[in-house]
């Protein structure tokens, strides 16, 4: 049985021979030649492609780093001064020049980070109106409100009726003074 094993395989193996064989036979030096440059192009090419997808990994893996980093903004600080300036945007100029009596109210500003409260004042005198970073101890009435609601207001966020309303804004002193230059916002 052994010898019926042999046979069989050596009949599988024998038909492919003849043809490897015959290719080895014709042409011996010329498959040297072939099979050397081929593996030797091959090296490269594989190379090459191997190095372009791992070039697109490193930069795939940096691009959402980048992504991801939060960009930390602190809120600016308005002054005093700067806060003067807007205020001086907001009022109505015309409406300043019409109100006939002299009045002025000092505005306690309280709430900074230093936990120093500033003042500025609002006179309308003859008709003029001056917006000034000082406090004005002969003013007519005063005024307190917050940094935080003062900026509201500024950027349009809080009206003057709504300050006076919910509290954000209290004042003391002569109230038709008060009313007066509520009217030029």
């Amino acid at each position: 049985m052994t010898k019926g094993t042999a046979k069989s395989t050596e009949k599988k193996t024998t038909a492919k021979k003849p043809a490897a064989e015959k290719a080895v036979k014709a042409a011996p030096a010329a498959e040297k030649t072939v099979k050397a440059p081929a593996v030797k192009a091959a090296k490269p090419a594989a190379k090459k492609t191997a190095a372009k997808p791992a070039a697109k990994k490193t930069a795939a893996k940096k691009a959402p780093a980048k992504a991801t980093k939060p960009a930390v903004k602190k809120p600016k600080v308005v002054g005093i001064e700067e806060m003067c300036k807007k205020l001086e945007k907001l009022v109505d100029a015309k409406k300043a020049a019409g109100v006939k009596a002299n009045v002025a109210v000092d505005v306690k500003v309280w709430g900074w980070e230093d936990e120093i409260d500033r003042h500025f004042y609002i006179e309308i005198k003859d008709g003029a109106l001056s917006i000034s970073p000082f406090e004005y101890n002969a003013a007519s009435f005063e005024a307190y409100i917050s940094y935080d609601n003062m900026l509201q207001f500024l950027n349009g966020k809080l009206s003057l009726a709504n300050a006076i309303a919910s509290g954000a804004l209290n004042a003391n002193g002569n109230i038709p003074a008060a009313l007066a230059l509520g009217s030029i916002f």
